[in-house]
């Protein structure tokens, strides 16, 4: 069996080759919004932020989008019984498909969007001893996830959009589960 990295390889190229496939995929919006995500040190949120692009989807209905984002926990006192200090910061890059139930649906009174898709989140983390019995270092480490969520876009001006999101990252394997909640501004072209 073929590793999941050298199927979705296969399928950008087989896209990128067919010019049929993107005769209905365009670009037709960049966002940027800032929220709190679950930090993997602490059992609270830190600022995560983020910068989107995407379009149309084939369908009318569906939109596709590719994003980076960025968390530090920051940790600055240890918070643990041990010596060491262990803080985090990261990137997530991914892309998702999202349904717009009210494109589809005539009498759909909800602004909402239902997504689904995949991240690959850079880690680094940083262990410290300030008590200096331990020698300080750095780990970087990479996960995959599967993330869903749903999205709220409102209107505030005639290309300008007020967007709310929560998404649920499942990191691939074994790691603690993620959420992450924005709020962000999107500019449509």
């Amino acid at each position: 069996m073929k590793s999941p990295k050298y199927l979705l390889l296969i399928l950008l190229l087989f896209l990128l080759t067919s010019g049929v496939a993107f005769s209905q995929v365009s670009v037709g919006y960049a966002e940027f919004a800032a929220g709190g995500i679950d930090a993997f040190h602490t059992s609270g949120f830190v600022i995560y932020s983020s910068v989107e692009i995407g379009g149309q989807f084939f369908l009318p209905y569906l939109e596709w989008s590719g994003y980076w984002g960025h968390w530090a926990d920051n940790i600055a006192e240890n918070q643990f019984i041990d010596p060491a200090m262990v803080s985090s910061y990261g990137h997530n890059l991914g892309t998702r498909v999202t349904f717009y139930p009210g494109k589809l649906i005539d009498h759909w009174v909800l602004p909402i969007g239902l997504f689904g898709g995949i991240s690959h989140q850079f880690i680094a983390t940083n262990y410290t001893d300030p008590q200096g019995y331990y020698p300080d270092y750095q780990m970087l480490t990479a996960t995959n996830s599967i993330e869903t969520g749903i999205n709220a876009h409102v209107d505030v001006a005639s290309s300008l959009q007020l967007c709310l999101q929560a998404e649920r990252f499942f990191v691939l394997p074994g790691m603690r589960n993620r959420q992450a909640y924005t709020a962000g501004l999107m500019y449509v072209f």
